[in-house]
């Protein structure tokens, strides 16, 4: 009777399209962990860019246009280190650690309207993170209200 079974060519073919196929799954594994953290990392700087807009446009034109004079310890105008706690106590994730944030205020007036161009930019400190950070950008409008 003959016997039969896999010859070592067969069985190095099958091992090698094998690891081919582990290969392509851990690197597709690898990527998709890397856009994970790339979209993780976007969103904190967003919210981290959102943060002094949420404070900015309740103050309304006045207090904004001489914010400069008294500035608030955490959305000081220029560039800042985040740090892990927000205003209010508010614990962020660690993450925000790795980015820089900076605040500009400027005055605007076009056809007899005035305002204030609050511009945010959040971008991620060089050589710290695992994500790569495009500068993320965000500006609002805070408008003189006439009576």
């Amino acid at each position: 009777m003959k016997r039969q079974a896999f010859t070592l060519i067969e069985m190095l073919v099958a091992a090698a399209l094998l690891a081919v196929g582990v290969g392509g799954l851990f690197s597709w594994i690898q990527q998709s962990r890397r856009e994970s953290a790339d979209l993780y990392a976007t969103h904190l700087a967003r919210q981290a860019a959102r943060e002094p807009m949420e404070v900015f446009q309740p103050f309304g034109f006045r207090r904004v246009q001489e914010y400069s004079q008294h500035p608030l310890a955490e959305f000081p105008l220029g560039w800042k280190r985040l740090t892990a706690e927000a205003p209010g106590g508010i614990a962020r994730p660690a993450a925000v650690t790795g980015f820089l944030r900076h605040i500009a205020l400027n005055e605007v007036e076009q056809d007899g309207l005035r305002g204030i161009r609050v511009r945010v930019t959040v971008r991620s400190d060089s050589g710290s993170g695992w994500w790569s950070l495009p500068e993320t950008l965000l500006e609002d409008l805070v408008l003189e209200h006439r009576e």
